[in-house]
């Protein structure tokens, strides 16, 4: 446990930090994977709603700290190309039946 008065105020702002970091994490990753959710559902209109979600908690991760700017464009990017796939997926079954 810190001794000195400003060591206990900052342990317990980076207590607070961590909470809310974790909280922003957790809701972003939640945001994406209903993105992929949407995806593979085949409705084009909440697809595009749960993309625009995704990419507001990722880049609200990416202005209030829990993600570097560099790492929200990446995740953006892997998003996308992940819906992608999951679309073309769907394409060669659709296009087997």
């Amino acid at each position: 446990m810190p001794q000195l008065k400003s060591r206990k105020k900052s342990l317990r702002r980076d207590i607070k930090r961590r909470i809310l970091n974790r909280a922003r994490k957790r809701a972003m990753k939640a945001a994406i994977k209903a993105a992929l959710e949407a995806a593979r559902s085949g409705d084009e209109e909440q697809l595009q709603q749960a993309i625009a979600e995704a990419y507001r908690m990722i880049d609200r991760a990416a202005q209030k700290g829990p993600l570097h700017k560099r790492a929200a464009a990446r995740r953006k990017a892997r998003l996308i190309a992940a819906i992608e796939r999951i679309r073309a997926e769907m394409a060669a079954r659709q296009g087997e039946s």
